[in-house]
């Protein structure tokens, strides 16, 4: 005669089910929360690296904007010049 399984025991693989159905969700979450970041992170380092070399012209046209204004206030030229 088979053993007839308890309530007890019915509701917990019952409970089981659902917990290991949740899990595999999360996880399944989870992994498209990671994918979506690395993506995001990596829009971020290109955007930044566009941002820093837009930065490193302006630096190189203010340099140069400088030394022009030097030269032209005659603060660049030799002594011997002067």
């Amino acid at each position: 005669m088979p053993k007839k399984s308890s309530p007890n025991i019915k509701a917990f693989e019952e409970t089981f089910k659902e917990l290991q159905a949740a899990n595999q969700s999360a996880q399944s979450l989870l992994n498209n929360i990671k994918s979506s970041t690395r993506r995001a992170l990596t829009k971020v380092r290109e955007k930044q690296a566009a941002v820093d070399a837009k930065s490193f012209e302006a630096i190189e046209e203010i340099d140069l904007a400088v030394l022009r204004l030097i030269y032209k206030a005659g603060l660049g030229k030799p002594k011997s010049q002067k």
